[in-house]
Parts: C-alpha cells; structure tokens; sequence
C-alpha cells in the first residue's frame, strides 16, 4: 500500500512530511508509517470525539462533548491528563469502552 501512495519507494532526500493527520484507517496508517517512520501522527479529533460519544447514551452525550472538548482545550499536556483521568473514571466503568476510546 505505501508504493501505491507514492508511486515508487521513497529516496532519501525526497520531502519528508512535517505531520500528518489520519481517522485511523488501518492501511493508511500501516503505509503512512512505513514510508514516513520518523513523522508524528495525530488522530483526527472530531472522529475520536465522535468514537468516544458512540459509546455513550444519547441522555448523556451533551455532557461527554462538553467534558472531552474540555481535555483538549487545557493550555498544558498535565493539566490534559489530568482531565482525560476524570473522563475516564465517570465515563469507563459505567459505559464499556468510552474511556479506552478517549485515550
């Protein structure tokens, strides 16, 4: 799959790719990974956003948005932590699979 992204092998020298932003295709991620090893990689947040709040009863999902747009609007990465811990333990014990997903 990654030769059919690019047409060939990627050379050294070609352009690399600063970052790239994926909703977590399985064979995108595997060739996007083999050519561009050294490149971060962010999941797209509205489809995470999307794959935490499916795990949740529609009663409860106002809530769930506010809280996880709430994670990822924190200024510093301990203060995100911290609030992705508080999602967890309300929302993964009572709803299987929303926190795993929030990770």
């Amino acid at each position: 799959m990654a030769r059919a992204l690019t047409g060939s092998a990627r050379e050294p020298g070609q352009p690399r790719l600063i970052s790239s932003s994926t909703s977590g295709h399985d064979g995108l991620l595997a060739a996007v990974g083999e050519l561009f090893a050294a490149t971060p990689r962010q999941r797209c947040l509205v489809h995470k956003q999307r794959n935490v709040l499916a795990a949740i009863p529609r009663r409860e999902r106002g809530d769930g948005q506010a809280e996880l747009v709430g994670i990822w609007e924190q200024p510093t990465q301990p203060e995100a932590l911290t609030q992705l811990a508080a999602f967890t333990a309300k929302y993964a014990q009572r709803y299987r699979g929303s926190g795993a997903k929030a990770d």
